[in-house]
């Protein structure tokens, strides 16, 4: 823990929905460095050694290219065995040619698979081939349209970085929502060749209760696109 910092966010009612966004600006906030890694806590970035070596990877970028890009780490998913409730961590490609030869053998896949605009435009199969890549990062053009559905994971230079919306709470575009912010701010992606994260496979939790709050956040992204978005960007 010794590099940890913690942070507690105290509410009053029981009668809001989670707050995802306010959690992830109060720990983008406490970052000590320029950068932060937005990730969700069932996936691990990867491979061994990941902190170091993205410093090391980050700092060697130019600084203008920095300020106006999202870097973005491709995330797979791995497989649960049959006999398994939930991936255990002990099957974990800890380097990127453990995962090409896993995604060979249906053991790992790319994340949310079955639905290509949330993680697609990332070109797994470029990412794939690029074993011996000359460069650290390959650009990737993310049209307009598709930031309706892509939700990257991402390595973000914090400072001038527009924040998660905070309106926006429960179940239904509160991590898109930020995507398709950064995306009409200006910001373009660019995939890291030597980094990438899994997901650990577990039963996927379905309730008329995560229905009615994406519904609720639909109705709530209308009204900050028209009160927040257009008056700020135009779109």
């Amino acid at each position: 823990l010794q590099n940890t910092s913690l942070h507690l966010v105290m509410e009053r009612t029981t009668e809001l929905k989670y707050p995802h966004n306010i959690l992830r600006n109060v720990a983008t906030e406490g970052v000590e460095s320029d950068f932060f890694l937005a990730m969700d806590v069932d996936l691990i970035p990867l491979p061994a050694n990941c902190h170091n070596r993205l410093h090391d990877t980050m700092a060697a970028i130019e600084d203008s290219k920095k300020r106006s890009t999202l870097f973005v780490l491709p995330s797979f998913s791995l497989l649960r065995r049959k006999n398994e409730s939930v991936s255990t961590p002990d099957r974990l490609p800890l380097s990127k040619s453990d995962t090409v030869e896993m995604v060979k053998k249906k053991e790992v896949e790319q994340f949310w698979a079955r639905i290509q605009g949330i993680q697609g435009p990332t070109q797994y199969m470029k990412w794939m081939k690029n074993l011996n890549a000359s460069s650290s990062t390959y650009n990737i053009q993310v049209k307009f349209r598709q930031t309706e559905l892509y939700e990257p994971y991402v390595v973000a230079f914090k400072p001038g970085i527009p924040r998660y919306l905070e309106e926006l709470r429960g179940f239904g575009l509160n991590k898109v929502s930020f995507f398709r912010e950064t995306y009409r701010a200006g910001y373009r992606y660019s995939v890291l060749n030597d980094f990438y994260c899994v997901h650990l496979d577990h039963p996927k939790v379905s309730s008329d209760a995560k229905q009615k709050e994406g519904r609720a956040n639909e109705e709530a992204w209308k009204r900050i696109h028209q009160s927040y978005m257009l008056p700020k960007y135009g779109k």
